[in-house]
């Protein structure tokens, strides 16, 4: 509903150690995925290209950076960021994010649901060796794709 967005900008806060809630513990802090931004002004003076977003978001050195070339053949390090579609984008944050750490929360807001199945067969191939995922979702099409699914529901 119309306040899933806030809720989950809340559970991201917890999951990631910036709000702590009282008698509960998180063993790992976990990274977000975010969205792209770039300002309107950059956006038409220096748009941000593949290449930038990799070396000033990613971890170097990280095999998770050149994933996005393989996964999407058409993207090169001068592609600009801001040109790219819903799926591609949303890879690009993901490989990013997954660069630095294998603990992840990740939404899948601009996906289409074909891309949204194949960002969790990324975020599940990628977390195999001691990683984690939390999905951030409003509806449950993917719970069959989970390993665990938990319904979170406000209460007013």
């Amino acid at each position: 509903g119309p306040h899933f967005y806030d809720l989950a900008m809340e559970l991201v806060q917890f999951f990631t150690g910036q709000k702590t809630v009282p008698n509960l513990e998180m063993n790992h802090k976990m990274r977000f995925v975010p969205r792209f931004k770039e300002s309107r002004l950059k956006r038409i003076f220096s748009p941000t290209t593949v290449a930038e977003y990799l070396k000033t978001k990613g971890e170097s050195g990280s095999k998770e950076l050149k994933r996005i070339y393989k996964v999407v053949p058409y993207i090169k390090p001068k592609t600009i960021v801001h040109t790219l579609a819903g799926n591609p984008i949303k890879w690009l944050s993901l490989f990013t994010m997954l660069s630095k750490s294998n603990k992840i929360v990740f939404e899948l807001g601009g996906q289409d649901p074909l891309g949204a199945v194949q960002t969790l067969d990324f975020v599940y191939e990628s977390i195999q060796k001691g990683g984690a995922a939390i999905l951030l979702d409003f509806s449950e099409e993917l719970a069959a794709k989970c390993t665990k699914f938990i319904r979170v529901e406000m209460i007013d």
